[in-house]
């Protein structure tokens, strides 16, 4: 009996490999449901700190309330710097990432944010 040929190998769709090439506080831009590395999260964000929130250690040793009254506060910032976005984002995915569905939630409109002012900013430069 001869064996029929099998099927080639289908392609498998990997996780997203972007996470090896960002900078961890840029992680919480990606929706991507990969798996993150909480204890570099966690050092990354212990090496900014930030004279306007001085509880933000709280935050980074998981005091979600912090995470997302901080959060809220730079989300309300119009004219918050991208480094700024990056550690707060970074601060909610800390959160989420520890089972907060409220910084989640959060982290959703955060995003929702950067996206709707890139996308401001690329059609200002096109006209």
């Amino acid at each position: 009996m001869t064996k029929k040929p099998s099927a080639p190998a289908r392609a498998t769709k990997r996780g997203s490999t972007h996470k090896q090439n960002v900078p961890p506080l840029q992680w919480w831009r990606w929706d991507d449901n990969a798996s993150y590395d909480t204890v570099t999260l966690r050092k990354a964000l212990r090496q900014i700190w930030v004279l306007a929130y001085p509880d933000a250690p709280a935050a980074i040793a998981g005091d979600e309330a912090v995470a997302i009254r901080i959060g809220l506060h730079v989300y309300a910032k119009a004219d918050a710097p991208a480094w700024l976005l990056d550690w707060t984002g970074s601060l909610l995915l800390l959160a989420t990432l520890d089972g907060s569905l409220t910084a989640a939630t959060v982290l959703i409109h955060l995003r929702r944010r950067v996206r709707a002012s890139k996308a401001t900013a690329k059609l200002r430069r096109a006209s």
